[in-house]
């Protein structure tokens, strides 16, 4: 239904065309209805008929104090993303800094492009609207200052999708917190340590992919600083 709707609204068939004009609510509404209506043809033998309503009774009450949230987070987001056009500023601003040869360009632009998209996302509440401002300008940057393709990308994705799971008017934090059953500040506050911890690995191994030009030395650090992490939350709490 994204890719449906983004198509619909921008009547070409490009991928960054079609997730830059997606109509996330409308989706979202009929992705829902299909899963309803999936379940319930799944269950249909399994359970009493009399107990359909009380169930769908049940989950529309729950669901109703995050509906109202991410409807505010709608309203919110196109204020921020269309009219302000907080994502395009910063993108330009990032690629005039960026172009006028920093040094240590190499590392620079993948570390830059990181943390500036992970801002954008975090602000706008979404990664896939980052991805499709950020990609082109991120690609132009890698070819413009001679800068490993996979790095540039790779940092902007990461970075976006940060900046998602870290926001708190991000559609993931709100449903992720009603699926909980908590409020959607108690998800924000208790998910943000084990992102960020995970953001900072990230960091480290662009770092350092970058400035020796290996992709597997990049792994290799990024999987040693998990393991190293995981150990210590484990001697931490066992």
């Amino acid at each position: 239904m994204i890719l449906w709707t983004g198509y619909k609204e921008s009547g070409k068939l490009d991928l960054l065309e079609m997730l830059a004009n997606t109509q996330t609510g409308f989706s979202l509404f009929w992705g829902g209805f299909a899963a309803l209506v999936l379940n319930l043809l799944i269950s249909w033998k399994y359970l009493e008929k009399r107990a359909f309503f009380p169930i769908f009774k049940i989950g529309t009450y729950s669901m109703i104090p995050a509906s109202f949230i991410l409807v505010l987070a709608w309203s919110i987001g196109p204020v921020i993303k269309e009219d302000m056009q907080t994502g395009i500023y910063l993108a330009n601003l990032t690629k005039v800094w960026l172009d006028g040869g920093v040094g240590y360009a190499s590392v620079a632009i993948p570390l830059a492009a990181f943390i500036i998209y992970a801002f954008i996302a975090f602000c706008t509440g979404t990664s896939w609207g980052t991805f499709a401002i950020m990609l082109p300008i991120g690609l132009n940057l890698a070819t413009t200052n001679n800068v490993e393709f996979a790095f540039v990308m790779s940092a902007v994705l990461s970075g976006a999708v940060y900046g998602d799971h870290s926001s708190p008017i991000s559609d993931t934090t709100i449903l992720s917190a009603a699926g909980a059953g908590c409020s959607v500040e108690s998800h924000f506050i208790t998910q943000l340590p084990y992102v960020s911890t995970t953001a900072l690995i990230a960091f480290v191994s662009f770092a350092l992919a970058s400035y020796f030009d290996s992709i597997l030395l990049g792994y290799g650090v990024g999987v040693l600083l998990l393991l190293g992490i995981f150990g210590l939350y484990k001697k931490a709490y066992v």
